[in-house]
């Protein structure tokens, strides 16, 4: 996956497409391969080569394996029922050397119930919430029952903040958890203590696959 991720990146067009998003997705993929196709020359393996990379990344973005903290919003309220939720992990997520089964947030339905009442967490599991725009972030812990590691990334996937261990909240005022910059866009939740645990560091850039 290393190997890949470097041979692509070193690719002019896909650096540049990296570059501006975090994700990778078919449409990408395709992309990508048309390019490759107009700027390498004729030769026997020019085939072969070809394949070997639309496999590879379609494999990684599309065979994927089968918090809470909840956004302050002034002009909507929480809904405080423990209604059922449904697991969504259908999407990957890659940050270091770790690799995460991922479900998103991305509509305002979804990053207000966020991890509300789920019971547990998988430690190679995560939640991300995507803003349309880069801002100052807010969350809280509302009806979430596990802890959590709040992690806040910029436009580009760049990890700027890390909020460790964020306990639960089962009263009816709960804490706010704010970002301290005002260029987050995704915010990526993970089992309490997995940050530490896994050594994450200011400056490191995750990216997706199976989504967009």
């Amino acid at each position: 996956m290393k190997n890949l991720t470097r041979t692509l990146a070193a690719t002019p067009y896909f650096a540049l497409s990296y570059r501006f998003s975090p994700f990778f997705s078919p449409r990408l993929v395709r992309t990508f391969v048309t390019q490759y196709l107009k700027n390498t020359p004729q030769r026997p393996t020019r085939l072969f080569v070809t394949r070997l990379i639309s496999l590879s990344i379609v494999f990684l973005c599309l065979n994927l394996p089968a918090a809470n903290a909840l956004e302050r919003d002034n002009k909507s309220t929480t809904q405080d029922s423990a209604a059922k939720f449904q697991e969504n992990y259908n999407s990957l997520l890659y940050l270091g050397e770790h690799q995460f089964e991922l479900e998103i947030a991305n509509t305002s339905q979804t990053m207000q119930k966020g991890m509300m009442h789920r019971p547990s967490m998988q430690a190679n599991q995560a939640m991300i919430f995507v803003f349309p725009a880069p801002r100052q972030v807010s969350f809280w812990m509302k009806n979430t029952l596990i802890p959590l590691d709040m992690l806040f990334f910029d436009t580009n996937g760049v990890l700027k903040e890390i909020k460790h261990n964020v306990p639960p909240c089962r009263q009816a005022q709960c804490p706010t958890y704010p970002s301290a910059t005002n260029d987050i866009q995704y915010v990526v939740e993970i089992k309490g203590g997995e940050a530490k645990k896994r050594n994450l560091q200011i400056g490191q850039r995750f990216y997706a696959c199976g989504w967009l």
